[in-house]
């Protein structure tokens, strides 16, 4: 079993409210063995495990706050490439460790603090060959569930927690079926529901840009002034996916644009391309093809938010795979395609768009059977032109009010055409 939970001893650690801080981390060791450390303000519980398809070690924790050093994390050591770290939400944290290889956790504990030295958190890998990691994850995976029954490590390492151990781990708990989540009622009221979805978030901060510049609080701060005019307008109910830094997995997105029967989804990203001459705006709509190679590589790379906050694409349930099949209704791709251009008509009359202002690819958070989607492209932090206006609040409030405008025509048309 790969799961380990926090083992040391530390039955005069008193309970303290203030929140946990990690302050910083190391990686030492060689290609055989190696050796994670992070140094935190006091104890916690925790669980260490291994993911495949990345190879990876996660390390999920109870709210624990990051002050490590800028660029933390952005090279690694012996059998570790990278890491990276940050919220879930606002009662659990990850450090995501990526792996070159299948490894195994030999150990790992926690060192007490004692003569002015942090609390720290030690994880030692080894390698190991895929048939035994194989055997271990799936060891592993079958025990996690029955976890919640077990019971605590140790008394005083749960009263030095400020918040319960994630059982089972953030982002693989089996999602509701269609049947057992029902669908809200149609508003009676009449107002459109739109839900604007800031991309990244949390321990996945998107594309990083030549300024340093984090996409996902550029689109978080975009996503908030374009909610805050929608708003202004009585006919339309406006749900940001998320409205701080918290991460989200793709199938959460589309969920929560379901569950509130949205009549428009619109995801916000910026991301970063190589070439530093690329700039401007894009739509893009869902496609089983993608238009040409740019839009596919992007999707590729969106697509792939999932593993880099750290779930386990194999526990995902067939809704996915469900909605895949449900694509098929043409008449919401048409819907997302006319939104798309007109979205792209207002936003050229006040920004720079690229070549082809409008494109398609598989975007899984654009996968909504019953809910007309377009992904936003606002720029391309690798632009230094592109970067700068994105963090421009007059800028944005130019976009959001060509977003507002384009909405607008976009349920004019609809209404007009239902008439």
């Amino acid at each position: 079993m790969i799961l380990l939970i926090g083992e040391g001893v530390f039955s005069s650690v008193p309970l303290h409210a203030e929140e946990v801080m990690a302050v910083a981390a190391r990686v030492a060791g060689d290609e055989s063995k190696t050796r994670f450390v992070a140094d935190l303000t006091r104890p916690v519980s925790y669980s260490v495990y291994v993911l495949p398809n990345p190879y990876r070690v996660m390390i999920d924790l109870p709210g624990v706050g990051f002050d490590l050093t800028p660029g933390s994390g952005g090279s690694g050591l012996g059998l570790v490439s990278a890491y990276r770290f940050g919220p879930l939400d606002k009662d659990r944290s990850r450090i995501v460790i990526d792996v070159k290889g299948p490894v195994l956790i030999a150990k790992s504990f926690l060192v007490k603090p004692e003569d002015g030295q942090p609390a720290r958190l030690v994880v030692d890998l080894v390698k190991t060959d895929e048939k035994t990691f194989r055997m271990a994850h799936e060891a592993d995976m079958a025990a996690r569930p029955q976890a919640a029954a077990e019971p605590e490590a140790d008394d005083a390492v749960k009263a030095a927690t400020a918040a319960p151990l994630p059982v089972p781990k953030p982002g693989t708990e089996p999602a509701p079926t269609s049947a057992e989540r029902p669908m809200p009622a149609k508003r009676p009221d009449g107002k459109r529901v739109i839900v604007i979805d800031p991309g990244h978030g949390g321990i996945d901060p998107g594309a990083v840009g030549v300024g340093r510049t984090k996409e996902k609080d550029v689109v978080l701060t975009f996503s908030r002034m374009l909610r805050d005019r929608l708003a202004r307008n009585k006919n339309y109910e406006v749900v940001l996916t998320r409205d701080s830094d918290t991460f989200l997995s793709l199938k959460q997105r589309v969920g929560i644009a379901r569950q509130n029967q949205a009549d428009l989804f619109i995801a916000v990203h910026a991301d970063t391309v190589r070439g530093a001459s690329v700039r401007g705006a894009t739509l893009y709509t869902v496609s089983e093809k993608a238009s040409d190679a740019e839009a596919e590589a992007l999707a590729q790379k969106e697509n792939r938010s999932d593993i880099i906050g750290g779930i386990d694409l194999a526990t995902e349930n067939e809704e996915v795979t469900d909605i895949l099949i449900e694509l098929a209704q043409r008449e919401t791709k048409n819907h997302s395609i006319a939104f798309a251009k007109k979205a792209a008509g207002q936003l050229q009359l006040v920004t720079q768009m690229t070549g082809k202002p409008t494109r398609s690819a598989g975007f899984v958070v654009l996968k909504a059977p019953d809910v007309p989607s377009v992904l936003l492209e606002l720029g391309y932090l690798s632009n230094k032109a592109d970067e700068a206006l994105l963090v421009s609040s007059k800028w944005q409030a130019q976009v959001t009010e060509a977003m507002n405008k384009a909405i607008a025509a976009y349920f004019a048309t609809e209404i007009a055409a239902r008439q």
